[in-house]
């Protein structure tokens, strides 16, 4: 490990400060993204600033509907404050989690900030309407999770204060899906399905992917759009594996070329949609 200097803010005020203080100065929450980074020379630090002991950004608390998430809260204790017509998904999710020492440590907002397709977390926030509460030296506001992740670069200098996510899903059937490699379980694909049924008809549904664009997880809205408000028996497999795979443009890598990722990705996505609307 090189040499740098760590600060421990008390305050999310102090936190933001240290932050804002130059180049080279990074937040650290869980450390299993940023570490990795730094042991491999792929990011110069100069200072970390600790957020363990700003309590802020440990809150889990109701808003209108909607429930806060601070972003120093450990992905096994997000289960507990899970939506109930989500919790099936984060339990899913944990179930595939590289290992429970890691799901101890790795964090909200660590998740958030990393954007990439290996944080299996981030297509279960974007089914979840996700929006980013970010803390940067001008105060508090708010951005979508799909701005916040197309537009990483533009939040360098704020710290994520959390993310609030919808809270009621009455009627709602949610489906997690992966496949991984190694004792990582770095994905080869991470899909997230949802959707309500009334009348045997689309109401609404969510369909979120780690690869959506290189290895930004996104949101499939064309594919949303395209199921809405049909009837469950004129939802073709075949239309949703369309669909998707015009949607993705998923990044290859040693173990799964980029064309591989699109068709396991496009399939899996239209099996579990049937699954979710009992087709």
């Amino acid at each position: 490990m090189p040499r740098f200097s760590v600060s421990r803010p008390s305050s999310l005020r102090e936190a933001v400060e240290r932050l804002s203080s130059g180049e080279g100065v990074y937040p650290i929450a869980g450390g299993t993204a940023l570490i990795p980074l730094i042991k491999k020379g792929l990011l110069e630090v100069r200072e970390l600033v600790d957020l363990s002991s700003v309590r802020e950004l440990g809150a889990i608390r109701r808003e209108d509907g909607r429930v806060f998430v601070g972003g120093m809260v450990t992905h096994s204790e997000l289960v507990d404050a899970a939506p109930w017509g989500m919790r099936n998904v984060l339990r899913d999710f944990l179930r595939n989690h590289t290992s429970p020492h890691v799901m101890n440590l790795a964090t909200v907002g660590g998740s958030v900030a990393s954007s990439t397709s290996s944080e299996d977390l981030l297509p279960v926030l974007l089914a979840a309407d996700a929006e980013v509460v970010l803390a940067g030296r001008d105060g508090d506001h708010s951005v979508s999770l799909e701005d916040y992740l197309a537009r990483r670069g533009s939040f360098r200098a704020e710290i994520v204060e959390g993310v609030r996510v919808r809270y009621v899903w009455d009627g709602w059937r949610f489906s997690f899906s992966k496949l991984s490699v190694s004792v990582r379980r770095m994905p080869a694909f991470c899909v997230v399905v949802g959707a309500r049924v009334s009348d045997q008809t689309v109401e609404d549904c969510r369909v979120a992917v780690a690869f959506a664009d290189g290895l930004r997880p996104g949101r499939l809205r064309d594919v949303e759009d395209a199921v809405r408000g049909k009837r469950v028996d004129a939802v073709r497999a075949a239309d949703v594996e369309d669909a998707v795979r015009r949607s993705i443009r998923p990044a290859g890598d040693v173990h799964f070329p980029s064309e591989y990722r699109r068709k396991v990705t496009s399939r899996v996505t239209a099996l579990m949609l049937s699954e979710v609307l009992g087709a």
